[in-house]
């Protein structure tokens, strides 16, 4: 299975996941006040998945720019921020 296979199928997972289950995704990451803000961002990403598992070793630039817009962020406001709980720092990894 390619990396961008790995990737998409990640993608997928963690982006349904406060759509199917956002009690449990607040279990782990968090009270969030906007939830319809987090499905949205959940379905995006879950949406960006599809395209990577569709598209195999084609969607290389789709698969770094999606790491890259994903990790930027979660990095920034965990770290330097410090406004995200660490299963947000580990997402980015």
């Amino acid at each position: 299975m390619s990396i961008v296979r790995v990737q998409g199928a990640y993608y997928v997972g963690s982006g349904l996941w406060p759509v199917l289950h956002i009690r449990s995704f607040e279990a782990l990451t968090g009270p969030k006040t906007d939830r319809w803000l987090v499905r949205s961002y959940g379905v995006l990403t879950a949406a960006i998945g599809v395209v990577l598992l569709a598209s195999g070793r084609a969607a290389g630039p789709v698969s770094v720019a999606a790491a890259v817009g994903v990790a930027a962020p979660e990095t920034w406001y965990a770290l330097v921020q410090r406004r995200l709980p660490w299963p947000y720092l580990a997402d980015a990894f």
